[in-house]
């Protein structure tokens, strides 16, 4: 894997653990509300990170220079 995605992997699990760390503080009932919304959009931006940085590391990108007429498969499935 690339350090782009060690790095990114890396502020996801940062994030969500920080968010979680961030629940565990006693607070009273109002604060404690307001804790939950700060957490849950922390644990949001942190799957966010985790899917965009999937996205760049699992994809598969094929390029094919065809000529007029040319046959070709891909996955099962011909493109003329």
């Amino acid at each position: 894997a690339s350090i782009t995605a060690l790095a990114g992997f890396a502020v996801a699990a940062w994030t969500l653990c920080g968010a979680m760390m961030y629940l565990r503080q006693p607070a009273h009932a109002a604060a404690r509300a307001r804790r939950i919304g700060v957490a849950l959009s922390h644990a949001g931006a942190a799957f966010l990170v985790i899917g965009v940085t999937g996205m760049g590391v699992w994809r598969v990108e094929h390029q094919r220079l065809a000529s007029p007429g040319e046959t070709f498969t891909v996955e099962g499935s011909a493109f003329t």
